[in-house]
Formats: structure tokens, C-alpha cells, sequence
């Protein structure tokens, strides 16, 4: 019973480790995404809703 217990606890592990890896990279995509998405608005909103709102604002 000992050896089937050892066999399955490493069979779980190297699932745990590989699932792991799995989530811990889709998290880095997912935050590098999320990163540029947010720079990306930033900039829209500094280039473009600033000199609008200068604009309207001196019209």
C-alpha cells in the first residue's frame, strides 16, 4: 500500500507543479495585459480627452 501511495502522491505532485506553472504564467499574461491596457488608456485619455476638455474648455 506504501508504494501506491508514493506513486499517486507523485503523480498528484508533478500534476500540481505542472498546473501550477500552467496558472502562474496565464497570470503573468493576464497582468502584462492588463499593464499595457492600462497605460494604453492613459495615454488615449492624456492625448486625447485633455486637449478636448482644453479645448471645449476655452470655446
Amino acid at each position: 500500500m506504501g508504494l501506491i501511495k508514493f506513486i499517486v502522491d507523485v503523480i498528484a505532485g508533478i500534476f500540481g507543479l505542472i498546473f501550477g506553472i500552467i496558472g502562474g504564467v496565464i497570470g503573468l499574461v493576464v497582468g502584462l495585459v492588463g499593464t499595457v491596457l492600462g497605460l494604453v488608456l492613459v495615454i488615449l485619455f492624456l492625448v486625447v480627452i485633455c486637449p478636448l476638455a482644453l479645448l471645449i474648455f476655452l470655446l
